[in-house]
């Protein structure tokens, strides 16, 4: 994606350069924080990953403490659950983000092949055979926006209408509101 110039109703002049060291977005030439950012700073709660985990692991140990284990082979065990407990996160962020990249590519128009491997070609086709019976008109993808009141900026995923009689439905960011033809 190359950088995109917007306007906003507010009159506010929105760069967003996805290639960009520090400042992604730019609202009338002063860098601006993405919502993931903002949202990051306001809401860590890594420490709620690292705290689950700790219990997982610290649950196998009692247990295979419990069944006289020998705590080198606990400590070995608990480290193939975290190991692998890792490699199913990494495969999980990474299909997500090629169906993502699908989805964006394909509602651009750029016709991308279907995927070669599973489940990312089922999940493609579940995805198509979804939009396709919704009838949804692309309005924008990826357009970036920025709020004064939370002073931060970032882009949407895809705003859509769905004409249903003469109610014409917009959604945006997971939400529908009714729009009047």
């Amino acid at each position: 994606m190359s950088k995109q110039f917007v306007t906003n109703n507010l009159g506010c002049n929105i760069e967003y350069n996805p290639n960009a060291k520090g400042y992604r977005y730019r609202v009338d030439g002063q860098g601006k924080a993405s919502v993931t950012t903002a949202i990051g700073k306001r809401m860590d709660k890594s420490f709620l990953q690292i705290w689950s985990k700790k219990n997982r692991d610290e649950a196998i140990k009692e247990i295979m403490l419990l069944d006289k284990k020998p705590i080198d082979q606990i400590d070995k065990f608990i480290e193939k659950v975290k190991e692998r407990a890792e490699g199913k996160e990494e495969w999980a962020r990474n299909i997500g983000t090629q169906l993502h990249e699908w989805i964006d590519l394909y509602l651009k128009g750029q016709k991308p092949a279907l995927p070669e491997s599973q489940p990312l070609l089922s999940m493609v086709e579940k995805w198509k055979t979804f939009w396709k019976a919704q009838k949804f008109e692309v309005v924008a993808s990826e357009l970036p926006l920025y709020s004064k009141k939370f002073d931060c900026a970032g882009c949407n995923d895809v705003i859509v209408t769905k004409k249903n009689g003469k109610v014409k439905m917009q959604f945006l960011i997971g939400k529908q509101v009714k729009i009047m033809d």
